[in-house]
């Protein structure tokens, strides 16, 4: 699944959530926002684990976290042009 897919499936998951909990006065746009807000906040944090994460590994395995930050990204970047 590339960073398009998992950003549609991540607000997406947000949306449903959002939607189904019947949050009152929001019409379909806003609840989208809203979703597409929760998802960034979620990559985000992701992204801020990963690379507290990072610093601690071996130098070896820094390349292989560097793509997995780079994938977090682009997913980030797929959720903001949705």
């Amino acid at each position: 699944m590339g960073p398009k897919e998992k950003a549609i499936e991540l607000v997406d998951r947000y949306f449903e959530y959002l939607h189904n909990h019947h949050y009152i006065g929001l019409n379909i746009s806003e609840t989208m926002t809203l979703a597409k807000q929760c998802a960034l906040i979620c990559q985000n944090e992701k992204i801020d684990s990963f690379i507290k994460i990072r610093r601690l590994i071996p130098i070896l395995k820094v390349l292989e976290f560097i793509k997995k930050e780079k994938e977090l990204q682009e997913v980030k970047q797929e959720i903001e042009k949705l």
